[in-house]
Formats: C-alpha cells, sequence, structure tokens
C-alpha cells in the first residue's frame, strides 16, 4: 500500500523497518540474486538499477532454491499466507507487476549478447557461496537465460 499511498506515515514506516531488516540479512550472506545482479548492474553500456534486477532475479532464484531450503520455504509461505511454497515464486512475480516494475531483463533493453560472458562473473561472485543450493557457471548461465 505504500507504494500506492507515499503519504502514509505508518506504511512508511513499516517499509523502512523491513528496509533496515533486509539489510541486516547481509550478515548471513545475499546469495545468487545478488550474485546475478552485480555483473548486470556493472555494464557500462546500460543504466540498470540493482534493486530492479534483485526484483527480476527474485522470482526465478526461488524456484532454483525451492527444494534445498524447504524449512524456509514453508517458513515463507505462512508468513505471506501463501498455502502452497511453490507459489512463493509467483507471488513475488505477481507483486513485481503491481508495482509496475519489469517482469523480464529484456524489458530494460537487456539482450542475450549481453549475458553470454556474465555467467563466469555471477559464479565467482562473493554472493553465490552464501545461496541455499550450489551454484555453477551452467545454473547461473540458465537463470540469466529464465529471467531475459
Amino acid at each position: 500500500e505504500v507504494a500506492a499511498d507515499g503519504t502514509n506515515i505508518d506504511h512508511r514506516r513499516e517499509m523502512m523497518m523491513a528496509a533496515l531488516q533486509g539489510g541486516m540479512t547481509f550478515q548471513k550472506g545475499l546469495g545468487a540474486i545478488h550474485s546475478l545482479s552485480h555483473p548486470l548492474g556493472a555494464l557500462t553500456d546500460k543504466r540498470l538499477h540493482h534493486g530492479m534486477l534483485n526484483a527480476i532475479f527474485l522470482p526465478h532464484v526461488l524456484r532454483f532454491n525451492h527444494d534445498s531450503c524447504a524449512d524456509k520455504m514453508v517458513r515463507i509461505a505462512a508468513a505471506l499466507d501463501v498455502d502452497r511454497t511453490e507459489d512463493i515464486s509467483h507471488l513475488f512475480s505477481d507483486i513485481n507487476r503491481q508495482l509496475g516494475l519489469p517482469q523480464r531483463l529484456g524489458e530494460l533493453g537487456v539482450v542475450q549478447a549481453d549475458l553470454e560472458p556474465l555467467a563466469q562473473q555471477a559464479f565467482s561472485d562473493h554472493c553465490s557461496a552464501t545461496n541455499p543450493r550450489s551454484v555453477s557457471v551452467e545454473d547461473c548461465a540458465r537463470l540469466y537465460a529464465q529471467a531475459l
């Protein structure tokens, strides 16, 4: 609701607390969402916002990690009032859509040629080591393709 009404101080306060708590999670590691976003955000011929990239990758990485952190998925589903853990990624896609965020990298002007050299960089990114599921170069390439 804060996106629909930026004047609601209670909602803005809650969003600020969510952002603070999100920042505190950096101590636990950021995982594949960030490792995929970092090389893309570094492209000098594109102006890609890190948070926007994270939003696009979130549903894809949730599906990729699903079976490797089933206990966390159950807790997330309960917190979000989602019946099936498999539907969490769809919920975040819907939220992105409702906020008017792009669903695909292509909507930001990213093309396959941009992605080809990035899978190795994403794999080598320090955030990959903290992903709940082991990530390979091939996994990174596949996640880029899914998000394109």
